[in-house]
């Protein structure tokens, strides 16, 4: 404008830019790019770093963002809560990928490792295996929690039930 010294002058979109994405925005840009529902949108901008580390694993991972919100709603922040873990987040110059190591959070994909375990939670209860083979295949149910529990709930239950209906029948 006339008679307005250059230094005065203030460029809106120069400021927009260094501003911080808004709560709004950011529930609204997790919506459209990822496809999760708008209440998980809440929850991951509501929980601190809870995004951040949503946004990091959705990259890194070659599961689609579903599965990753899905993870993130129920198993992570579970347990989080169970362990009291949440001030994690807020640990600075940790990665997830080293968070998850050190606490020994990592999902365990070791099918070998998986089978042994198994294997074991078989051999130590006959009775079960017997039921299960009897025709009750409920009882596969409380092996596949003995399964989980030996995991720490860090495997795949599919793979867990698969190999166990093939070490019962």
């Amino acid at each position: 404008p006339p008679g307005v010294a250059p230094s005065q002058v203030v460029v809106l979109d120069e400021v927009r830019e260094r501003l911080p994405e808004l709560p709004s925005v950011r529930r609204q840009r997790l919506v459209e790019t990822y496809g999760i529902l708008p209440e998980h949108s809440f929850t991951l901008v509501n929980e601190d770093g809870l995004m951040d580390y949503f946004e990091a694993v959705a990259r890194e991972t070659k599961a689609g963002p579903r599965k990753v919100i899905g993870w993130v709603m129920n198993e992570l922040q579970g347990l989080l809560h169970q362990q009291n873990l949440s001030e994690l987040w807020k640990t600075p110059g940790k990665t997830a990928q080293q968070i998850v190591k050190e606490q020994d959070l990592g999902m365990v994909n070791d099918s070998t490792e998986i089978h042994r375990i198994c294997q074991k939670v078989v051999d130590s209860h006959p009775d079960q295996v017997q039921a299960i083979r009897g025709g009750n295949k409920k009882v596969l149910n409380k092996l596949m929690g003995l399964v989980q529990k030996e995991t720490k709930g860090r495997a795949d239950p599919v793979l867990i039930r698969a190999i166990l209906e093939e070490k019962t029948s």
